[in-house]
C-alpha cells in the first residue's frame, strides 16, 4: 500500500518540468493497469 501511495503522490515530467498531479493518477502509466486489476477484484 505504501508503494501505491507513492505512486499517487507522485508528479509528472513534462518538457522537463516536474509538476505536481492534483487529482488522480496519469492514464497509461505503469501503476494506471494495477489500480485497475485492483479495483476489479
Amino acid at each position: 500500500m505504501k508503494l501505491i501511495n507513492k505512486f499517487l503522490k507522485a508528479g509528472i515530467i513534462e518538457n522537463g518540468v516536474v509538476e505536481a498531479t492534483e487529482l488522480g493518477i496519469s492514464q497509461g502509466s505503469i501503476i494506471s493497469a494495477t489500480l485497475a486489476n485492483i479495483y476489479l477484484i
